[in-house]
Formats: structure tokens, sequence, C-alpha cells
């Protein structure tokens, strides 16, 4: 690897440099855990909210107030702790009892424990990853791979395989450590960055967002678990507790529930043949689902009427598909989470087929 670099490639002298002498800087103990960056962004997500909403939240913490909820998974955990360690401060937080994770947990990882999702979408090779795969066949995919294999020296095309590797080495690097360039970065120029970016939002568009008309469904018990927190909160006229529930859990959980309220729907599918069409999309990976990636439903009492407003990434979005702007009569969504999840069984609509 190292005389294919040094004799044939064209990268710069640094970059060969770097490469030759670069090793794993991951540890088996790492493997999904929340890394020092993650600790930090957590945190600043938790003062952001304490700074942001100063009449909810700069108060001494009280379970009675806040309502955490995180997964099994040890990552979901240490993201509420950290969070919380930046809205109540780093006294406070070592004194607050986290409560105990649960499986299967419906509200968090409802997925997990839906095995029609897991057979129809998860494990359906030929549906679900079937652009994903006719897109490495086009001559987009084909043209990245020559370049990215001639410029690191390699006479061959590299793999696809190799190719995800290196691409998801450099984006972990870059995520955990964004003050230095990580070494395998340099493979890629931006149109490389680009075409795998689709190649990996191929992948989770159909997995876990719009590309099967299943994936918003299962998000449906999520969403009735807000419409009946802010239900009681308005029937109650503000005087019921929690002031806030901070739920933690994945990507997957994220993606449904942003598809369930129609947030970031491209105009058209994405699939093998359209990538041009779709460079300028707004349903990329890169942009929705970041580490960290946030979802906030604010509920506010405005004189005699409620609304809610619906943030993401501490910014405010237009509430789905039910509302033109940032802010919604909390009536009109009521009426809409009713209309489209008071039904919601997941139990019904998780069965496999030949079950019924």
């Amino acid at each position: 690897m190292k005389q294919t670099f040094l004799s044939s490639g064209c990268l710069k002298e640094h970059d060969v440099s770097q490469l030759t002498d670069w090793f794993p800087p991951f540890e088996l103990r790492d493997r999904e855990q929340l890394q020092e960056m993650g600790h930090e962004e957590m945190a600043s997500i938790g003062t952001h909210w304490r700074e942001f909403l100063p009449d909810l939240f700069n108060v001494d913490f009280d379970p009675s107030l806040f309502k955490i909820d995180f997964t099994v998974k040890n990552r979901t955990e240490q993201s509420a702790y950290h969070f919380l360690r930046g809205m109540f401060g780093e006294d406070t937080v070592g004194n607050i009892e986290l409560p105990k994770a649960y499986s299967p947990n419906f509200i968090l990882r409802f997925y997990k424990a839906c095995p029609r999702w897991l057979r129809e979408v998860y494990k359906n090779n030929e549906t679900t990853y079937k652009e994903r795969w006719l897109f490495t066949e086009t001559e987009h995919f084909k043209k990245m791979v020559h370049a990215v294999s001639a410029r690191l020296g390699f006479m061959h095309p590299l793999s696809t395989d190799e190719m995800v590797a290196m691409y998801d080495e450099c984006r972990y690097e870059a995520a955990w450590w964004p003050q230095r360039k990580s070494a395998w970065c340099s493979a890629f120029s931006h149109y490389d960055f680009e075409v795998m970016e689709y190649h990996q939002d191929l992948k989770y568009y159909y997995e876990d967002s719009f590309g099967h008309p299943l994936n918003p469904k299962t998000a449906c018990q999520t969403l009735n678990d807000i419409r009946k927190l802010f239900q009681l909160t308005v029937q109650k006229d503000g005087e019921v507790k929690p002031r806030g529930v901070f739920y933690f859990a994945h990507d997957k959980t994220v993606f449904k529930v942003m598809a369930s309220l129609g947030l970031f729907r491209p105009p058209q599918h994405l699939r093998h043949d359209n990538f041009e069409d779709m460079r300028n999309r707004v349903w990329r990976t890169s942009f929705i689902s970041p580490f960290s990636a946030n979802l906030a439903f604010v509920l506010y009492k405005c004189e005699s009427e409620y609304k809610v407003a619906l943030f993401f990434q501490g910014e405010p979005v237009p509430v789905g598909e039910v509302c033109q702007g940032t802010v919604c009569a909390w009536e009109e969504l009521q009426h809409w989470l009713k209309e489209n999840h008071l039904s919601c069984d997941l139990n019904a609509l998780c069965m496999l087929k030949d079950e019924l």
C-alpha cells in the first residue's frame, strides 16, 4: 500500500505521509460508544436549551419536573448524562439518578420490536437496497471509483466495500477530531464526496424514511406520546408536570419521526438514476442526521391560546406538513395527530402477514 501511494498516486507529499503513517485510531472498546466530542456536543445542546427557555430550565433539577428516557444502548445513557450536565451544571449532574433503561422500548426503539419492519424493510435486500446497488453501476459511481483509485495510485478500481470503508473512516475521524484533517479524506474530491453521500443516502432513505411506506407509520406511538403530554398540559392549563421530557435514542428513531411529520420530504424519491436532479436535495444524511441530531417540540401559551413550535438542531422548522409556518396552533396540530396517529396499534401494524 505504501509503495503504491509513493510510486503512482496523485496525492500531495503531506497526504502520502499521513496515509503511510496512518494506523487505526479506534479501539474495539470505542465501538458504539459516545466519544469526547459527543460529550461536549450533548452538553452544548443542554446549555442551549437552558439559555433559550430560561423560564422553564433555570431551576434546580427535580425528577418530578423533568422526565428522562433512553434506550439500553450505553451511548444514549451517556448522551442523557452530558445533556443534563450542560443544562444543570457539573455539580448537579453527579447527583442525578438516571432511570433504568428497558427493552423493548416502543417509544424510542419501536422498529426493533416490529417484526414486519425487520422482514419487509431492514432485511429485504431485494427492495430496500436495490437503488443503492443500482447506483454503483452508474457512470457517476464508476467515475468516482476510478478517480479515487487513481488518486491513491491503484492500477485497478477499488471495490465498493473499500470505498465505503475509506469514506466512513474519513467522516468518523472528521467528526471526532474536527480540528485536524483525516488522512483518508484526502482521497476524495468534492464531487467524490457528493457521490459517496448519495450512495449512503440511498440506504437510509429506503431503510428508515420516505422510501418505504411502513417507515413513517412505525413512529406513531412516539407522536402519540407527544400528543398526550401536550394535551394533558393544555387541559391543566400549564399546571402539570413535567416541565421537560428528554428522550435520547438513535438515528433510525429520528429519521422515522421526521418522515411521519413529512419533514424534509423531497419532491421525488431518491433513485439510482436521478443523482444530478437531486444534488441540491433537502433530504441528505449529512444535514438531517449528523451526530447529536435533535428534534424539539415546544408548547407555548400565548394569552389564551396554545401553540407549538418544532426545532431541528436548535433552529425552527415548519411543523412537518401540518402547518405552513414554524409555529402551529395546538388545536390544529392536535387534530392532525389524532387523525393520523390516534389509532396507532403497533401490534397490528408490525404483525407479519403470514401470522394474520
